[in-house]
């Protein structure tokens, strides 16, 4: 079987093995990145989910840009509920790093469940994000069909 890239832009769909497609359980390890509204940083995050119920728990790591920082890894621990498509989580970076500690997303769960979307928000700054969960490429086809369908 073959299978694109991991990483992929806001807009873009995820191929890879290990997660089966047009899924509504949020489990899993999902690629994103997220922007700041001015256009100053593009930053790429992994986040993988742990989803019991409505709510969910779960790990992100991401590339570092904060002043000094570069290069290093920002650790976080996530938690977030959902109410059908409507995602909404907080983000608490680890203590080791001098980044923003706390961050607020709001999103849409969409691509047959596969995609989430939307915005962030931390200490007066916000911006976009988008995340993609891995599809398995026979389900690639699927999701295509799903975008028609979600909107």
């Amino acid at each position: 079987m073959t299978f694109l890239a991991t990483a992929a832009p806001i807009g873009a769909a995820v191929l890879l093995s290990g997660v089966r497609g047009m899924n509504n359980d949020l489990t899993g390890v999902w690629f994103g990145e997220y922007h700041y509204t001015n256009g100053d940083s593009l930053i790429n995050f992994m986040l993988n989910i742990d989803e019991c119920g409505i709510h969910f728990d779960g790990r992100m790591d991401e590339s570092n840009s904060f002043g000094g920082l570069n290069g290093a890894r920002i650790l976080a621990h996530i938690e977030g509920a959902r109410s059908g498509k409507n995602i909404f989580f907080t983000k608490t970076s680890d203590s080791t790093t001098r980044a923003r500690n706390l961050v607020s997303y709001t999103g849409r769960l969409t691509l047959g469940g596969n995609r989430i979307e939307g915005n962030w928000s931390a200490d007066g700054r916000n911006g976009r994000f988008a995340m993609n969960r891995p599809l398995i490429a026979n389900d690639y086809i699927e999701a295509e069909a799903a975008i028609s369908v979600d909107g």
